[in-house]
């Protein structure tokens, strides 16, 4: 009896992976394949083809399942009770499976809710429907094999059993699922935010966003442009200083820049040049740097020190590290919210799961709902800003299992870098909150004062080209610091030069 229930709770196990991976398999051969063909070819080949490709694949393996099924109990001697014949062959497989699903909102939320409610998703529905008709052809054939035993003994005590471990596994899902679905947002309620596309700050796409100088700059560049590079983040930044200071001969382009993006277009443009571009994160324009594929890369000063101690484990230059700029981790909350001020003690206990009402912070007696973000740079910086050496709690979700952006609603409570959340809500929707008394103004920041402050960088090898240093020198002077506030940085307002 052992070993007909181990076999039996495997095959009733991987019985549905199969028959899934098979569907998904399936669908991407008739796709590939029968769609294309389908419109060019009209002849009976063509369409034989399209049912071969369609129907086939499908079929054959909902065979199987009813034939594995009869086979696995018409060929051996089955227990004699009820709960010992059937409860490891399709209950148990069953159970097991509902179980794992409940503790993995990605599959719940990316097949059923979308396929249920968006057309587009379609697939993912019809690969949980032929799942469920192998495991339904499998049971069948279960039973239909079954019939060559005697009838099962002890009915009752087998329905009883059946009984509690359907209750059993239906208190964890119905946890998880609780869980889930409280942790997830549906609607657009509060939502008065945007994205940002920074690829738009680009010196070469037409009509950008970059910030222009007060007045004609004192430097203007018109050869040998140093190449710039840096975090995306960071774009708005030095792709406005590349446009203000860049020019070139012809009158008609007077900002040269690149484009390594395929959004911009100009890209063959003969005045785009290759001196804008942008990566990521800083791992990437750091080693260009170093390997003199870039002439200034731009990033936050953890980061920059971080890819400079690498550099020099490999025995490459360190390259020079010089402040241009101040950034910040900025929370903020509904514009009504009556909340002004939070400590980071209070920060930290509301990410980690401590603190969930904002009646425990001087607000209502309403939750809390603490946003996070995907972006790993903005992430990173919570937690080592601020939750330091505690975990944060599961971040909401939207209803395809994703991170869920900030909604601004009364309830909730949100972060951003400085310059993202004023270019987010530029018509005062929110309200900047406090961090243990200090508001995060850009005087505060550019002080250092309010306690999530960090420095930008510009990282250069150590001994630059002449057009190179002249650029560094512009930055960091009145000229170019000025420009950094009117991108919506923090400038360093000459300090780098006390």
């Amino acid at each position: 009896m052992t070993r007909y229930a181990l076999i039996s709770l495997v095959v009733g196990l991987i019985m549905p992976v199969l028959l899934s991976a098979t569907a998904i398999l399936a669908f991407l051969s008739f796709s590939g394949f029968a769609l294309t063909e389908f419109w060019k070819n009209w002849d009976f080949l063509a369409k034989a083809s399209i049912v071969c490709a369609l129907f086939m694949p499908y079929i054959l393996p909902l065979l199987f399942s009813l034939l594995a099924g009869w086979l696995l109990t018409s060929r051996r001697t089955l227990p004699a009770t009820l709960a010992d014949r059937y409860i490891p062959l399709l209950l148990l497989p069953l159970l097991i499976s509902l179980v794992v699903l409940s503790f993995y909102p990605s599959l719940i939320s990316q097949c059923l809710y979308p396929a249920l409610l968006d057309p587009r998703r379609g697939p993912w529905l019809s690969d949980i429907l032929y799942a469920a008709a192998g495991w339904f052809l499998f049971a069948l054939g279960a039973f239909w094999g079954a019939r060559k035993s005697s009838p099962a003994q002890q009915i009752g005590h087998g329905l009883l059993r059946m009984a509690g471990y359907i209750g059993l596994a239906g208190i964890i899902i119905g946890a998880n699922l609780y869980d889930i679905v409280d942790n997830t947002l549906y609607g657009t309620e509060g939502d008065a935010g945007k994205e940002i596309y920074l690829p738009e700050y680009l010196p070469s796409v037409p009509n950008n966003l970059l910030a222009d100088p007060a007045s004609q700059p004192s430097l203007r560049i018109m050869a040998n442009y140093p190449r710039l590079s840096g975090d995306i983040s960071l774009l708005p930044l030095y792709g406005a200083i590349a446009r203000a200071v860049y020019g070139v001969q012809n009158q008609d382009h007077q900002a040269p820049a690149n484009h390594s993006d395929d959004t911009g277009d100009n890209a063959e443009d003969p005045y785009s040049l290759n001196v804008v571009n942008y990566n990521w994160s800083l791992k990437q324009p750091m080693n260009q740097l170093v390997r003199n594929g870039c002439d200034i890369a731009f990033g936050d000063l953890a980061a920059a020190q971080e890819l400079t101690a690498l550099a020099v484990q490999e025995g490459r230059e360190a390259p020079e590290l010089t402040p241009i700029a101040q950034e910040a981790l900025v929370f903020f909350a509904h514009r009504d919210n009556p909340v002004e001020d939070l400590s980071l003690e209070q920060l930290r206990d509301i990410y980690a799961g401590k603190i969930r009402s904002w009646k425990d912070v001087g607000g209502p007696d309403t939750r809390i709902f603490a946003f996070q973000t995907d972006d790993e740079r903005t992430q990173q910086a919570l937690t080592n800003m601020v939750m330091r050496d505690r975990a944060t709690i599961r971040p909401l979700m939207d209803p395809t299992a994703s991170v869920a952006d900030y909604s601004n609603r009364p309830d909730s409570l949100g972060y951003a870098f400085f310059w993202r959340a004023n270019k987010l809500f530029p018509q005062g929707e929110i309200r900047f909150l406090s961090i243990d008394g200090i508001a995060p103004t850009p005087e505060n920041i550019r002080s250092g004062r309010y306690p999530l402050t960090f420095p930008l960088v510009m990282a250069t090898r150590q001994s630059p080209d002449k057009e190179v240093r002249e650029l560094m020198d512009w930055i960091c002077g009145p000229e170019g610091q000025e420009l950094i506030d009117r991108a919506g940085f923090v400038s360093l307002k000459g300090r780098i030069r006390d």
